[in-house]
């Protein structure tokens, strides 16, 4: 079964010169992600998996080939970091598609 992260709870993010500084509440915790980390943590609800993120990022970015090796290895330091943990994607019916719009939309802004 294909495994979807989710964010970590008590997260906030700023912008923060050309990426988002993440801090954890309560905490003295921060980490820096850049724009693209940023994209793929837009997308870390539970449901999307890290297949249909590098898709996004593919529909969003026009590459030949979704990045799925970046993205897991993204995916794979986040989760190492606290940022994001991994979920099965059992009894969730929404679908991760509806991400590239608000991805295609944040990368816009």
């Amino acid at each position: 079964m294909p495994r979807s992260p989710r964010l970590a709870d008590n997260l906030e993010f700023q912008p923060l010169g050309d990426g988002y500084l993440v801090t954890e509440q309560g905490t003295e915790w921060a980490h820096f992600l850049n724009r693209t980390a940023m994209l793929i943590i837009l997308q870390c609800d539970g449901v999307t998996t890290p297949e249909q993120i590098a898709l996004n990022l593919q529909e969003l970015h026009g590459l030949e080939a979704p990045p799925i090796g970046d993205v897991e290895e993204v995916l794979a330091q986040l989760e190492a970091q606290g940022v994001v943990r991994q979920d099965d994607d059992t009894d969730r019916a929404v679908s991760g598609t509806d991400n590239a719009t608000m991805v295609r939309e944040k990368a816009h802004a």
